[in-house]
Parts: structure tokens; sequence; C-alpha cells
């Protein structure tokens, strides 16, 4: 069994990203201390505005729009108290959260404001009509990355942070009108510049690369998966589909095979789950409550959005987020050991949005009841009404998992017959010989 390792030295040339002739493009720009960029642009109601940005001061003023002094004039986004605020003329909209030192990618519009490429609203009001003298500003302390603004379907403005060569001022170019605006006060500190590939005959520097070949043998593992079991019990006439809940009522659920009591240590869980297409009532996603005094950790969809109380905690959490009908969802809360409590929503289980965040709270009191999924004690009326996927449910204590909505042995496999396959390197020596 033989290996080759061949080693050559490969050439890559690069240049400084030119937003125009004269200006060199910035991954960043830093605004601080009470800055004024004026892109000139009219504030109205038939703005779109793409915001990257990261905050560094909470305010109660501006960070993009303009102030007049009037809450009845303004058009205006700030995030006092770590929320976010959207004011335009007499209306406001506010919620959500926007944290100091945390990068944000916002879109704002008549009348929401979301996260860029989300398909629901973090805040969402009715639709106003506005228009002023005033042009929209940066005028607080941000880590500026880019903003693109829409009048109605005409993209008017699209800013990015840039270098002016000649004399190094830092500023915004607008590359649909090709000016250059600069902080009339305030500080600024510049990033790196934005380098991109480039080739031989039109480069600012290169670099030489070693490139390693490697010729090894693989082995291909073929596995399977075995009999699931899933973890629950279930009462009544619960149905249950490849792991998948359905069939609730005030009689029909399922419980865990052991109470949930965390202590103080961290934990975390997460349910997957389908909403149905009445929202006129409140729906009980997972409890561990007591019926005599409704003590306990209940996990609702509270009309459109969600509702989680527990013992210990100063108010229940109440999420921002707003549910669509007959949609898929992963939810996530946890505690850090610390005192802070976090949810969190999904649509694919992967990319997550911080719902609601609660510091400086208590540990959550134990309830020594059945712990439940889609029912609840105090109130079986308000039992799940579309399913609830085991799959993606799971909870777990200081890093360890508790309990697993569906537990799936994996078992050897054919070429012909597998679920899923690694590639294995036969010897693990060539690792060494590459470092080498």
């Amino acid at each position: 069994m033989s290996y080759k390792v061949v080693k050559n030295t490969e050439r890559k040339y690069y240049k400084y990203k030119s937003v125009a002739n004269g200006y060199r493009e910035l991954t960043f720009a830093d605004f601080t201390n009470q800055p004024l960029l004026d892109t000139g642009i009219a504030c109205d109601s038939n703005l779109k505005m793409i915001f990257d940005f990261i905050p560094r001061e909470i305010t109660g003023d501006v960070i993009l729009g303009d102030y007049s002094g009037s809450d009845n004039e303004d058009y205006r986004f700030f995030n006092w108290e770590n929320m976010i605020f959207f004011d335009m003329g007499s209306a406001r909209i506010y919620g959500s959260r926007c944290y100091v030192d945390t990068r944000y990618k916002l879109e704002f519009g008549n009348y929401y404001v979301k996260e860029y490429g989300a398909s629901y609203n973090l805040l969402q009001g009715n639709t106003q009509t506005y228009s002023s003298a005033y042009t929209v500003k940066i005028m607080s302390s941000v880590t500026f990355h880019s903003l693109q603004i829409y009048y109605g379907n005409t993209f008017v403005g699209d800013f990015v942070p840039c270098e002016r060569i000649s004399d190094n001022v830092v500023g915004l170019y607008n590359k649909i009108t090709d000016e250059f605006i600069t902080v009339t006060s305030g500080n600024v500190i510049k990033g790196d510049y934005v380098i991109e590939e480039s080739t031989e005959q039109d480069y600012d520097f290169y670099e030489d690369v070693d490139v390693y070949k490697v010729v090894q043998k693989t082995e291909r593992k073929y596995y399977k998966y075995g009999t699931p079991t899933y973890n629950i019990n279930t009462v009544g006439n619960l149905v249950n589909t490849d792991g998948v809940l359905s069939n609730f009522s005030t009689s029909n659920y399922a419980t865990l095979p052991q109470n949930f009591n965390p202590g103080s240590s961290p934990w975390e869980i997460q349910f997957k789950f389908t909403t149905d297409n009445d929202f006129n009532q409140e729906r009980c996603i997972f409890s561990q409550a007591r019926a005599s005094d409704w003590e306990g950790i209940k996990i609702d969809r509270d009309v459109d959005h969600t509702w989680v109380a527990m013992p210990g905690l100063n108010s229940a959490l109440t999420g921002s987020l707003m549910y669509d009908y007959n949609k898929t969802y992963w939810l996530k809360l946890s505690y850090d050991g610390s005192g802070t409590y976090k949810l969190q929503i999904s649509e694919d289980g992967i990319n997550w949005v911080l719902d609601v965040q609660k510091d400086n709270e208590n540990v959550i009191g134990y309830i020594n009841v059945n712990a439940c999924l889609g029912w609840m004690a105090p109130d079986p009326n308000r039992y799940w009404k579309n399913t609830i996927d085991l799959n993606g449910c799971y909870i777990k204590i200081d890093g360890q998992t508790f309990w697993e909505g569906v537990t799936k042995p994996i078992l050897p496999g054919t070429e012909q017959d597998y679920d899923f396959y690694e590639d294995i390197p036969v010897h693990k020596a060539i690792q060494k010989l590459i470092s080498n």
C-alpha cells in the first residue's frame, strides 16, 4: 500500500477592492463620539432600508434617521433599553432586542422591522403616511458595514465604507450616485481594506502558498439506523407516526419518562412543532405544572407568539416573534446557570433568532409532577392542536443529554442497504506526513 505527498508552491495575486477611481472599500468604519453623516436621502414612508451594523452605545436619540425634538415629527431607529425602536411621525413600534457590541442586519419598511432575509417580522405596525424635509443620517456610535436604501422599488442608496486615497479620509460611498460623504462631527476609525483575488497582470500584492497534493487510499463504511425508540409514555389515543405526535386532546397527550429537575445547573430545551390555523386560544407545547395552584414550567403558543412561565422568574418570558398558520418551527429555551434565560426560534433548526432574553433571574423551582407534551394539568383545554415532532426534541442539563425524543441505534450496513456512509483513510500516518 503506497502513499505520495507532492508539495508545490503556488503564487496568488490580490488587489484592494475599489468602489470607484481613487476610493478603496473598507471592511468597516467605526463612527464614534456623536457622529453625523448625512446620506442626503429624504425621510419618507416609501423608504425601505437594509442596515448592516454594530451598535456601540445605547441611545434614546437616533442611530439611523433624524430627530427634530418632537416625537410627532421624527423618523428614526434607535435602541433604548436594549430594544429596537422605530418611529415614523407620531407612530412608534418597539420590542425585540438590540444589544450593544452585537452585529445586526435589519430591514426597515412601512411599517415593520425584521432580520434581513427572514420570512417573519420582529416588529409590525399599521401602515403610515409620512414625509418630511429631514434626511437619513447616522447620529450615534456604530460600526458601519453597509446600508441600502430603496424608495419604493427604486434603488437610491448603496453605501459602503471606504477611504479616499488622495488624503486618507474615511467616509461612505454611495455606489448608486457616485457620491462620497464624510462625518461633519465625531471620530472615525477605519477597518481593513477589502481584498479580492486578482491576476498576474493586475495586482497590488501577492503571496506564495504551499500546496500539497495527497494520494491516499480510503475505505467506505456503510451504516444504517436500527429500530427507533420513542422516549415517551402516551396517554389516551395519541397518534405516533415515525415520531410525529398528533391527535392531541384533553385526554390524549404524552409524558416524559422522568421529570425535569435541573437545579442550578445550565440547561437547554428544544422542541419541534407545527402550528395550527386557529390562534384564538393558548396552546401548550410542554408543561410540568401542578393543577391546584398553576405552579410549574409552562411553554405555550399564546395566540401568535411564545409565552413561558416558570417558578422563580420575576415575570413570564413573552416572545415578540409572530408565528404563521400551519408552519413548522423549532423552539429553544435555555438557562446559562448564572441568571440568564433565552428564548430562540428557528424555521429550519439551524439558523436561530433570539426572541427574548431575561437577565439576573432566579433558578427555577421544581414541581414534582409529570412532564407533559402537548397538554397541561392546570387547563387540559389548552392541548396542542397540530403536531409535535419528537425527532427535533431534546432536553440537556449541564451539556449532557437528559432526554431526547427519539433514539436511533446505528448498525453496520452494506453497499446495497445503508442510510449513510463515511470515507475513512486506511492509514492515519498520512496526516503526519502532511504536517511535516
